[in-house]
């Protein structure tokens, strides 16, 4: 229990606690007695000689009563709420929403904060050189004061959990409030968007015990589930279930906001106005975002480097704001740590219907070689995360191809040779299988003599390249812990009927233009998965235990007809991927279609990283980080160096089992910003990291979560009652709870009842 005015309370109690002590103080109070003679009175005038003007109170059951109306009065004065607080179940979850837009530095508006009432802006805060909190500054210290209020009742559980793209959980159950109060104290922020959804699932996994056999049939208690977080951007986006309404029947949700009400829009967003303060903090109808304070910041940025001119980078920069009338921001483009380009962007205003309006920032720059690409603005908003992004920009490159043909047929097929003239490379050429594997045995048929490519059509090499290769109808050899794909002829038994493609990985990046319909392959071939020596296997499923780096890509009515080998490097390197298609261009109806000429720009792109698979790179808060080592180790691992972002944090490594196309994931990195990384393959060694989410920088509130069944921010749990309700009751209830002052008013009330009947009956007494 709160109280709302608690200091006219006390003044009017100072000043009518007295004055009714007095009358008991100086009041006589004489009992009328029968005398039979004068004589008696004599007692009585000695009486009256010896009376003081003060004496000590005698103990008196309508003094008792007095005192107590007078208190039940002085509560009413002082407008009781009674807190959500009491109606909290056994078992109590604090979640602490660390999502970007929690770092904004508003957390003193607090819709339910003492600021929030004054409309206090972040920059009055800064012109007394106060550093303004942030939002999630204010939701741990309120959930910390939670905590000092109602934990160490052990009938009472707590856990704490943070809440960002993916949940985590900071104590077990427990009511030891050193225990809570520590993970709350050390809770950090992040970059990173909050997934509703999966915190729910956490904390309905955590509220299911074990039973006890005496009670197997008595449900587990319902959680109440305390999120202290702006609401604004808890969408659950990050689960793929934006915009819509969760479900968590188990579980008590309520929501605990932080961060600015209606009260900013009417007495903060302007600050050289003069508004009056509001006699209480404004909340608007659950679920309905407030736009949130001034914040101007960069929602979309890449970069992308011109087909015919590779030097040329294209870079886009899209910018956000939520500022009420138009503005011009600036935005600076920087190349390597220096300014190269300076352009101010025309942002219209926003409104309530769209709280962050964009427009769109697109220059041209001459960047020949790898370079780090950085726009930023001038900061010195609400939000700092979104005030910069990065793009990592890799050298212009064009593979050099290598194509072997049998020794039989020199020259390169009309086919073949018409896709690969097409794309752009460095060079391109044609050797006969004999003149190859005596390039290969002397170790100039791969990457130490400049080959990034080798084809090989209709030859099954003898010793294979240190170089990604592509086999068109004919087996690959097994390699060092890779197995074999066997091409083997032949259709079914009983069945003479030309191969076709049933299926193929549509998402892959091999495959992601591939259309394999209606290809027809005659004779009927597939591929035969193989153990690491080299047998042949029956059974695709064994061989796949046998070796996880054999990825089927398309399968036929026999068995796989393309499939992706990962060979580890014989060298220092990244892993070495091997394209085999089963059956001959020549003899399939695929290699004069359009979707031939897309899986091989795609497979040149993607074994070789050139071309679109060189465009700049850049990930989210949101994703985890895919990198290519530089180093592989023989069992398929490899390890990165980071340290960052821009230099906070000290290095770490992160390190893991490569994926089969050769790629490393570091996690997720929480804060957005340049990690300096070490043991990456090619330059610049850099990670960039950016928040890049418009619901983040849009920094809007919103007074009730998208959970079906959950309770409003301000809401009283118990059931409404019919009628119009005062603006003292709206107040309370914006606080978090309901005003009982009327409960004590009718007390008091009793109370000078009882009075009156014990006066009345002491004076017929």
């Amino acid at each position: 229990m709160i109280f709302l005015t608690p200091l006219p309370a006390v003044l009017l109690g100072a000043v009518s606690l007295p004055a009714l002590l007095a009358l008991y103080f100086l009041k006589l109070r004489r009992r009328p007695v029968r005398v039979s003679s004068t004589l008696l009175w004599e007692q009585a005038v000695r009486d009256v000689e010896a009376n003081v003007p003060l004496r000590m109170i005698r103990p008196e059951l309508i003094l008792l009563v007095q005192l107590l109306a007078l208190l039940s009065l002085l509560l009413a004065v002082a407008r009781p709420v009674l807190t959500r607080d009491a109606t909290l179940g056994s078992r109590v979850a604090i979640v602490i929403d660390t999502s970007a837009s929690m770092s904004a530095r508003d957390g003193a508006l607090s819709a339910r904060g003492a600021d929030a009432a004054t409309g206090a802006p972040p920059a009055q805060e800064q012109a007394s050189r106060r550093p303004a909190p942030t939002r999630l500054d204010e939701a741990k210290r309120r959930a910390t004061e939670l905590i000092d209020r109602l934990a160490g009742d052990e009938r009472r559980l707590f856990v704490v959990l943070s809440m960002a793209a993916t949940p985590a959980t900071r104590t077990p159950w427990t009511s030891d409030p050193a225990t809570l109060r520590r993970a709350v104290e050390q809770i950090e922020p992040t970059d990173q968007p909050a997934d509703l959804a999966a915190a729910l699932r956490a904390v309905a996994a955590l509220a299911t015990p074990a039973q006890r056999p005496d009670d197997a049939d008595a449900p587990p208690p319902r959680p109440t589930v305390l999120v202290f977080s702006d609401g604004g951007s808890v969408d659950s986006a990050a689960s793929g279930r934006e915009g819509q309404e969760l479900s968590a029947p188990t579980l008590d949700v309520r929501l605990r906001r932080v961060g600015p009400g209606a009260a900013w829009r009417s007495a903060g967003a302007r600050p050289a106005q003069s508004t009056p303060a509001p006699t209480a903090p404004t909340v608007p109808p659950a679920g309905t975002p407030t736009p949130g304070p001034p914040n101007a910041g960069i929602i979309a940025f890449s970069a992308l480097r011109d087909d015919q001119a590779p030097t040329l980078l294209r870079v886009l920069t899209r910018v956000g704001s939520t500022a009420p009338e138009p503005t011009r921001v600036p935005v600076t483009v920087w190349l390597d740590g220096v300014p190269a380009r300076s352009e101010t962007l025309s942002l219209p205003a926003a409104t309530a219907e769209a709280p962050l309006a964009q427009a769109t920032l697109s220059l041209e720059i001459d960047v020949p070689g790898a370079a780090i690409i950085t726009a930023a603005l001038p900061g010195s908003d609400a939000l700092a995360a979104d005030d910069r992004a990065s793009v990592i920009v890799p050298e212009p490159a064009t593979p050099s191809i290598l194509v072997v043909t049998p020794s039989d047929a020199p020259g390169v097929r009309l086919i073949l040779a018409s896709v690969l003239d097409a794309y752009p490379t460095r060079w391109l050429r044609a050797l006969p299988a004999p003149d190859y594997e005596a390039l290969a045995a002397a170790g100039r048929a791969g990457r130490a003599a400049g080959v990034d490519l080798v084809v090989f059509d209709r030859v099954t090499p003898a010793t294979l390249p240190d170089a990604p290769s592509i086999s068109f109808g004919a087996s690959l050899p097994a390699a060092p812990g890779a197995a074999a794909l066997t091409l083997r002829a032949g259709p079914p038994a009983g069945d003479a009927a030309p191969e076709r493609v049933l299926w193929w990985r549509r998402e892959h990046p091999l495959m992601r233009d591939a259309v394999l319909d209606n290809v027809i392959a005659d004779p009927a071939v597939h591929l035969a998965f193989g153990d690491a020596a080299g047998r042949p296997d029956q059974t695709q499923a064994r061989a796949q235990a046998e070796s996880p780096a054999l990825t089927a890509l398309a399968r036929g009515i026999a068995g796989p007809l393309i499939a992706l080998r990962t060979d580890p490097p014989a060298a220092p390197g990244p892993p070495l991927r091997r394209v085999a298609i089963a059956f001959d261009i020549d003899r399939s109806n695929w290699g004069p279609t359009a979707s031939f000429i897309a899986f091989m720009a795609a497979a040149i792109e993607t074994l070789t990283r050139t071309g679109s698979a060189s465009a700049a790179v850049a990930h989210t808060t949101a994703d985890p980080v895919l990198v290519t080592p530089a180093d592989a180790r023989a069992d398929g691992s490899a390890s990165v160096t980071v340290s960052g972002p821009d230099g906070a944090d000290p290095p770490r490594t992160l390190g893991g089992t490569l994926s089969p196309d050769g790629l490393l994931s570091l996690g997720v990195l929480p804060r957005a910003g340049l990690y300096a990384a070490q043991g990456l393959a090619g330059a610049p060694p850099a990670i960039a990291v950016n928040l890049a989410s418009p619901a983040e920088s849009a920094l809007t509130t919103a007074g009730a979560l998208p959970v079906a069944g959950s309770l409003p921010d301000g809401a009283d749990p118990a059931p409404q009652r019919a009628g119009a309700q005062s603006p003292g009751q709206r107040a309370g209830e914006a606080l978090g709870g309901r005003e009982v002052w009327h409960i004590f008013v009718w007390i008091a009330l009793g109370l000078l009842t009882l009075e009156w009947f014990l006066y009345a009956l002491r004076a017929r007494a």
